[in-house]
């Protein structure tokens, strides 16, 4: 029984444990967002347009990569059943 309560800790993370703490917060920022999109808070546009402009604003992509960031929003909205080619930035999204 005890297993079943600690099974959070076999999964995997968005990002590692090792990893920055903006990279973290930004990891958490974009679960929110993703449950504020399940639960009809948001829509899917408002909350991935959302995530990206904060990632530039705040030099996540100067810093880490464009990737990454894609990484962890298309991780994140894949928790609530979104596919990444729903979501896969246009040309131009960032500079």
């Amino acid at each position: 029984m005890t297993d079943d309560l600690f099974d959070f800790t076999r999964k995997s993370a968005i990002v590692s444990v090792r990893a920055p703490p903006y990279l973290k917060s930004f990891a958490a920022h974009a679960l929110h967002q993703a449950t504020r999109f399940q639960r009809g808070e948001v829509g899917l546009n408002e909350a991935v347009d959302g995530l990206r402009f904060k990632a530039v604003r705040y030099g996540l992509v100067a810093s880490y990569g464009t990737e990454e960031v894609e990484w962890i929003i298309g991780y994140a909205l894949a928790e609530v059943g979104v596919h990444y080619g729903d979501i896969r930035p246009k040309e131009g999204v960032y500079p």
